[in-house]
């Protein structure tokens, strides 16, 4: 009787949780304007051309990728509602990812409003539909491309599950950074596997080289190398002269300029949650303390500064050049600054709150399995954003570029609370959940005054 009516209650949460998504992101969409910046554009294109002479010219002229930016020249094309009804329908497809492969025993209610965590601010640089198809897309499709490592073996009991693998891997493959993010899960799995000598089901070895396949196509298209050696208004100006630790660098200061000293809510709910989870794994007075300091930082650097820091130090943590399309940066080490010690404080303090997030999760996870998934995830994120030092618009392609390191917070949400429930501790429960609330809420009021 009383598992009876567990799982009555559970269908009731899940089917409540179905509606209130779907009703929040409809208000969300209603309003969205897909005339705004490339979308605009798109919206053209096939007006004057076919479907087929845009992806000849995306291949062999514009960019490679002739999936994504096909899919907004078809979506700005027709009726708005129908992308916007896609769209929320793809957000809810990446919830049923998270819960799938990170926290199957969970219920898929705690994703569907993670999900929520990802500000809708991020997407009308490009445009709505251009921002989706190239990122929130090709995120869900690379999250699709990796269910077949953990249900491959039950893919026989659905068999379309084969081909929607397949054509995921295609559409991730065809963006720089869900395609590495692909290839680079299946090589770590395959090479643990090898290393292991367990059996590597047959349909993973095809779903890999799809990807690998995808991902080469991509690289050696014509027009990818085109925009590669081409530099235009959006990209940095000094690009050229700089070598390869400066972009390196760049790609971390203005990445932690933005999630570290900038006013998240993502981030510094994932540093609560990641120090709830220390503390009930550890007792130690000394990692418990150290456990706060990420959080601090987040808090002190970023959402309070203003009102606990003096404008001063404010103005040496980041800046905004003329041309960086209003994405802060870390001010430069150069021939006139690197004489200065306050010059290396910002990039210091971020690898230093780095490098403890880290040991963090080590401390409340251990060497366990899911500790390893949670790490991967995050450094995943990361590198996803850190790379972007490497191409010449890292400021040019705006915030847009910070939706799979979001992403990738979100589901490290998802798998912290998930721990912190099981730990069944009631008042870490109740901050978690509570905190969770909290910042979900913002997060969506604050994407709701930013739809365009």
């Amino acid at each position: 009787m009383i598992t009876v009516l567990k799982n009555r209650q559970n269908k009731v949460l899940i089917y409540a949780s179905c509606i209130a998504f779907f009703g929040l992101m409809f208000v969300l969409h209603w309003n969205m304007s897909l005339d705004l910046s490339d979308d605009g554009i798109f919206k053209e294109v096939l007006k004057n051309q076919t479907l087929v002479q845009h992806i000849s010219n995306l291949y062999f002229v514009t960019n490679g990728k002739i999936f994504p930016d096909s899919m907004a020249a078809i979506f700005t094309y027709l009726n708005p509602v129908i992308w916007k009804t896609i769209n929320i329908v793809i957000l809810f497809i990446i919830a049923v990812c998270i819960q799938k492969l990170f926290v199957p025993s969970r219920s898929i209610a705690l994703c569907l409003f993670a999900v929520f965590l990802l500000d809708f601010g991020l997407l009308p640089s490009a445009g709505y539909v251009a921002t989706s198809a190239n990122y929130v897309w090709t995120s869900a499709a690379a999250l699709i491309a990796l269910l077949p490592l953990k249900y491959a073996d039950r893919f026989r009991r659905c068999p379309w599950m084969y081909p929607i693998c397949m054509l995921a891997g295609i559409y991730a493959g065809n963006q720089e950074l869900s395609g590495a993010v692909v290839v680079t899960v299946y090589t770590l799995y395959v090479g643990e596997c090898l290393f292991a000598k367990t059996k590597i089901c047959r349909y993973i070895w095809i779903q890999y080289g799809i990807s690998i396949l995808s991902l080469i196509f991509l690289l050696t298209a014509p027009g990818h190398i085109n925009r590669s050696s081409a530099y235009h208004k959006f990209c940095i100006p000094e690009y050229l002269t700089l070598d390869f630790f400066e972009k390196f660098i760049r790609g971390i200061t203005s990445t932690a300029s933005v999630i570290i000293t900038g006013q998240t809510f993502i981030w510094p709910l994932f540093c609560f949650l990641l120090m709830l989870a220390v503390w009930i794994k550890n007792r130690n007075k000394f990692i418990r303390f150290v456990s706060l300091i990420p959080l601090a930082g987040s808090l002190i650097l970023g959402n309070f500064q203003k009102y606990l820091l003096p404008e001063k130090i404010i103005n040496r943590l980041s800046y905004y050049t003329s041309w960086s399309y209003s994405v802060p940066d870390y001010r430069y080490i150069d021939a006139i600054t690197y004489t200065k010690w306050y010059s290396y404080i910002p990039l210091a303090a971020a690898l230093v709150l780095l490098g403890l997030v880290v040991l963090q999760i080590l401390w409340a996870f251990g060497k366990s399995k899911k500790g390893i998934v949670l790490f991967l995830t995050f450094a995943a994120g990361f590198c996803t954003r850190i790379t972007m030092g490497f191409s010449p618009t890292l400021y040019g392609s705006s915030f847009r570029t910070f939706i799979f390191l979001y992403i990738a917070l979100e589901i490290c949400i998802v798998m912290l609370l998930d721990e912190i429930m099981k730990s069944k501790d009631r008042v870490k429960v109740l901050l978690g959940i509570g905190a969770a609330g909290i910042c979900v809420a913002f997060t969506y009021i604050g994407s709701l005054q930013s739809i365009l």
